[in-house]
């Protein structure tokens, strides 16, 4: 720690004089401008980041629907597949599949929805 002397510590200290008391009024309105300015790049910067925190939740949404889709397309191939070797078990099952398609293509659909709002969102934030 460095002790300063009361000579030393007044050479530090600017003058009164050397320090304008009162700033223009045209800086002033400048430096309100720059603010603004920078508050204004500031919500723009935000509202981005939270249109891109939707788009990774809608992302990892899509991820996991087709995730889904995929194992229940792999247990229905199995199934099939077992079924196929027992003929008379097939025919009565036969319509389940078409049932797996219309909730898959519902999904999608409604995720489409999504991204194209998400979009229209980003587009009114530009």
């Amino acid at each position: 720690m460095v002790i300063l002397k009361k000579s030393q510590a007044r050479e530090d200290i600017p003058d009164k004089k050397q320090v304008p008391l009162f700033v223009k009024l045209d800086k002033y309105k400048d430096i309100l401008g720059i603010i603004n300015d920078v508050k204004s790049i500031l919500f723009f910067a935000k509202n981005t980041l939270a249109v891109q925190k939707q788009i990774e939740s809608l992302l990892e949404e899509n991820k996991k629907v087709l995730e889904d889709a995929i194992s229940k397309l792999d247990e229905r191939i199995a199934m099939l597949e077992k079924e196929l070797t027992k003929p008379g078990l097939y025919e009565a099952k036969k319509e389940q599949p078409k049932e797996v398609s219309k909730d898959l293509d519902a999904s999608i659909e409604e995720l489409k929805k999504q991204i194209e709002n998400l979009k229209s969102d980003l587009k009114n934030i530009a």
